[in-house]
């Protein structure tokens, strides 16, 4: 259903730039049944995606993890913010389960 909230997240996307080292790319092809960073990026045209903090390690940069519907398959990606209207993805790979029940609504972040 098209909304408001959809128009403006479809328009805000389209600002967004991303960028990725292309030596983690290869290797996140390689091992992820051949996921790559561009396959990530679309992540974030799902309307419904869900996206949280990762808090898990002391990075020494504020990442996030985003979960989202690509053509039927739901992704988990890690990025970060760069800039104003920039997301360096650092991992892309097909979600868990408890990511998947995330995504659906049927399990709480806690």
């Amino acid at each position: 259903m098209l909304t408001y909230g959809n128009i403006v997240n479809y328009i805000l996307e389209k600002f967004y730039r991303y960028e990725w080292d292309d030596t983690k790319d290869a290797s996140n092809a390689k091992k992820h049944r051949n996921l790559d960073m561009q396959d990530g990026s679309e992540v974030f045209l799902d309307n419904a995606r869900f996206i949280r903090k990762d808090e898990r390690f002391d990075y020494g940069e504020c990442r996030y993890i985003a979960i989202g519907n690509v053509d039927g398959m739901i992704l988990s990606v890690c990025f970060t913010l760069r800039g104003f209207f920039k997301r360096r993805l650092i991992s892309v790979r097909y979600a868990s389960r408890k990511e998947r029940r995330l995504y659906y609504g049927n399990d709480s972040y806690e």
